[in-house]
């Protein structure tokens, strides 16, 4: 390499399109980073830094946000996400890297977010089978088509891209939005404050020291039954109800759901809370790994398969339950989906679309005059459950929430019917 001087070499860079800035505590900045990560640096590295941030506010780029230093030089960013990426090697990529600095303001910035991607072979195997759920027809009582079907699911994906997450675009355009950006600070701000439920004890009939957490592990273990411990819950339950609970379960997810959540996650594609609190240097966040989390995040299945679940074992057993034994089954219903937002794992968001989708489905799966009552039931447990009294709180507090259209939405669709 020739010997050209460091700021002369930053000129050079400049001029040829790589912007630069940065402020005065560079090294500081940079120090307190390798401490975080455990990095260990040299006297030798130290004194690089301060040569680098003597040469940076000396540099000529007139573009210079004082609040943190950026290397960005990608004129095409935009088309990477719809082009086959080669290897590294001669003429290949390799890798490209954004030097950035903890700073909530950069991680407002969706346009870098990647899609979740392909899901396993598995899951993408069960999309090519049963493509409508048993039970379900059409709203207007029309026969069954995959026509119908198609436009169906097409109005729920329209709902949600409008009134909360967009569907994925290959241009990566559809996340480039001030709205997007607003809704996962939104978010990150609500799994901070939702967090520490994991740990609190469920609110069932007697006091107990189950808590959240330990229903969050066996609702991800394939190997537990779900539904199968519910008395934990209400031990009061008849006990033939209790016999036939996890059944019902089974077959209102099975038979009411089938694949549709499936079949939204591979629309809207949204990548997980951890992934985008890496790519935004969120730091004040914290989640459990979870073995049912290997799909894009929105919808969140746990919250619709729970949500339509509930409302099948209500249908079921609700003429010999109490209203106590009502009310818990509500709580249960809304606690499956809202444990998985206190573990990180969804975004509050994630279950409102999940909301918004079961509200929709009930009069397509539910008989006549049941499917009222029904819908009628799971808003009720909707309503009290934590996660949509901390996202109405917000959108009440805020007249421009991104949660605020949804949530009118939801109210509306959970009180068409009194």
């Amino acid at each position: 390499m020739s010997q050209v001087a460091l700021k002369d070499w930053l000129a050079l860079l400049s001029e040829a399109g790589v912007k630069f800035s940065s402020v005065n505590g560079l090294r500081g900045a940079v120090e307190s980073a390798a401490q975080r990560i455990d990095i260990l640096l040299e006297a030798s590295d130290l004194t690089s830094l301060n040569y680098l941030e003597d040469a940076l506010c000396a540099s000529p780029e007139p573009n210079r946000d004082f609040g943190r230093m950026i290397v960005c030089h990608i004129p095409q960013l935009e088309e990477i996400p719809s082009k086959p990426i080669p290897e590294g090697g001669p003429g290949g990529v390799g890798e490209v890297r954004a030097l950035r600095f903890p700073d909530p303001v950069a991680a407002t910035a969706a346009s870098t977010l990647p899609p979740w991607g392909r899901m396993d072979e598995k899951l993408e195997s069960l999309l090519g089978q049963a493509v409508v759920p048993i039970d379900w027809s059409p709203p207007d009582g029309s026969p069954v088509t995959m026509t119908k079907w198609k436009q169906w699911r097409a109005e729920l994906i329209t709902g949600i891209d409008t009134m909360l997450w967009p569907a994925y675009e290959k241009t990566g355009a559809s996340w480039s939005s001030p709205a997007v950006a607003k809704l996962l600070d939104a978010d990150f701000k609500l799994l901070s404050d939702l967090h520490e439920n994991l740990g609190l004890p469920i609110k069932s009939r007697y006091p107990t020291k189950v808590v959240h957490n330990d229903l969050f592990l066996e609702e991800d273990d394939a190997s537990i039954e779900f539904g199968s411990h519910y008395e934990r819950y209400d031990p009061k339950l008849p006990p033939h109800c209790l016999k036939d609970f996890t059944n019902a379960l089974i077959a209102g997810m099975a038979d009411k759901v089938g694949t549709l959540d499936l079949q939204l996650k591979q629309v809207f594609q949204r990548p997980r809370a951890y992934q985008v609190a890496f790519l935004q240097n969120r730091t004040n966040f914290s989640y459990r790994w979870a073995r049912t989390g290997g799909t894009p995040s929105l919808v969140s299945g746990h919250s619709l398969q729970a949500s339509i679940a509930g409302c099948t074992a209500y249908a079921a057993f609700a003429a010999e339950m109490t209203d106590r034994s009502m009310e818990l089954l509500g709580r249960f219903t809304v606690d499956v989906g809202d444990r998985r937002v206190f573990a990180g794992v969804h975004y509050p968001s994630d279950n409102l679309a999940s909301w918004y989708v079961a509200l929709k489905l009930v009069p397509c799966v539910f008989d006549g005059e049941r499917a009222a009552a029904v819908r009628h039931f799971l808003w009720s447990a909707i309503s009290k459950g934590l996660v949509f009294l901390a996202v109405s709180a917000y959108a009440d507090a805020d007249g421009n929430s991104p949660y605020k259209k949804i949530v009118e939405e939801i109210r509306r669709l959970g009180s068409a019917d009194r």
